[in-house]
């Protein structure tokens, strides 16, 4: 029953943290613009560990390369991304 309130309260707030998310990005007024990609490098890449600036290139695609070497994958999360990070339940 608490997981079940828990996805309702989720998809209640959803529009209102996506918007947020976007404003935080740059958005404004939540209008559809160039910062949900930005949004969706930071989701794309916020499973990746931490590292030190000082190291290495260790190997992680580049924000061009993310965009510009589309995979299935790729292509669905931007989707989810840009249509409002919609509820997958």
């Amino acid at each position: 029953m608490f997981r079940e309130g828990v996805k309702y309260l989720a998809n209640q707030t959803r529009a209102e943290v996506w918007k947020a998310l976007c404003k935080g990005f740059g958005q404004l007024d939540g209008k559809m613009g160039g910062n949900e990609t930005d949004l969706f490098l930071s989701l794309w890449k916020s499973n990746w560990p931490d590292t030190d600036e000082d190291e290495e290139e260790d190997g992680r695609e580049t924000n061009s390369e993310i965009l510009n070497y589309v995979t299935a994958g790729k292509a669905a999360a931007y989707e989810w991304v840009s249509s409002g990070c919609e509820s997958l339940h």
